[in-house]
């Protein structure tokens, strides 16, 4: 059984932050800008916490479009889950 942990904390409808955990495997941190609200930049790293057969972290950067090809409003909205 792998048991994950996530949590994502969104600053002012601008900065979004996020650390999780992976029982006994990795830890991440996430860290994205969002422009214009509907393009988000942003950087993560994931850490592997046993590194017994080699080093396979990784860093990673983001860049999200959102397109509204189905609707005709943009993904971050008040109230609503943005996940």
């Amino acid at each position: 059984m792998i048991f994950f942990v996530n949590a994502n904390v969104l600053y002012k409808e601008s900065i979004e932050a996020g650390l999780s955990y992976r029982f006994n495997n990795s830890v991440s941190a996430l860290f994205t800008l969002i422009l214009n609200k509907k393009y988000r930049i942003g950087y993560a790293y994931d850490y592997k916490i046993n590194n017994a057969i080699g080093n396979f972290n990784s860093h990673e950067f983001i860049l999200h479009v959102d397109f509204s090809i189905l609707r005709n409003t943009r993904w971050l909205r008040h109230n609503k889950c943005y996940f």
